[in-house]
């Protein structure tokens, strides 16, 4: 059995307190790496959710928000700095409830494309500017969706959001190549937690679509999505660049016929 160990390493990790992040907080934790949070809550409630997590490793949070471009650049110096640097992160703050286009209003349209898209292009930019100046052959990885490929009825802010950060990703890698830096996507599909899980278990129409569009009959496990980005941090994936890697249990595959 391989083991991965991921000590010495510093992660930064955005939308940290999030159901699906705690299994990747968990993961890489246990794997030894130094891990950086970040999320919009502040600290004590942060830490309060951590407690209860268990977790193996040193960890540093900050309260940050994404979509503000100052305070990206301001908490990204201020953890570099902290630790001796950063080499790899984890662009996983996002989300979105169900939004018809007819009925989302220009401002809440902004607000999805600011926090999926806009957000990840802020924690890129801090970051490279970093990378660059210390000659860091880092690693960023974005989480996408299912559906930044895959149109998804009344996800129509959301999806095209998604579909703009995995091109995003790939532009990046190869732009940065030169300097030895890297740009990996993963896309999560239906996932048993968080938003996913609460709208797959409240709603019979989402529920028969998503249904509908599964091989395998099952919602994809958080468990599955930490295992993948496991892999992604650790050297067994220094070769993959400028990927998206769907765990969606099939989904995607294009359907012929009922």
């Amino acid at each position: 059995m391989t083991t991965i160990d991921l000590t010495g390493r510093n992660i930064l990790i955005t939308g940290a307190c999030g159901a699906i992040a705690q299994y990747i907080v968990q993961r890489l934790s246990s794997a030894g790496a130094t891990l950086l949070l970040t999320d919009v809550l502040d600290r004590a409630k942060a830490e309060d959710i951590f407690s209860g997590w268990k977790l193996a490793s040193r960890i540093l949070y900050r309260t940050m928000d994404v979509t503000n471009h100052t305070q990206v650049e301001s908490v990204v110096d201020q953890l570099s700095s902290e630790t001796g640097g950063i080499e790899t992160f984890l662009g996983h703050a996002g989300g979105c409830a169900m939004h018809p286009f007819a009925k989302t209003d220009p401002t809440e349209y902004d607000r999805i494309f600011q926090l999926n898209y806009f957000g990840q292009v802020n924690i890129a930019r801090a970051l490279l500017r970093c990378w660059t100046a210390s000659r860091v052959a880092g690693h960023g990885i974005f989480t996408s969706s299912l559906v930044g490929s895959l149109p998804w009825i009344n996800l129509s802010a959301y999806c095209p959001a998604k579909a703009a950060l995995q091109m995003l990703a790939r532009c990046l890698a190869l732009e940065y190549a030169e300097h030895g830096i890297r740009f990996n996507v993963i896309a999560p599909g239906h996932v048993a937690a968080g938003s996913s899980l609460n709208v797959y278990e409240t709603d019979p129409e989402y529920r028969r679509m998503v249904d509908k569009v599964i091989p395998l009959g099952r919602l994809v496990r958080p468990e599955a999505i930490a295992d993948v980005l496991l892999w992604l941090c650790s050297p067994l994936a220094d070769d993959v660049n400028g990927q998206v890697i769907g765990v969606d249990l099939g989904a995607a595959i294009p359907k012929v016929g009922g």
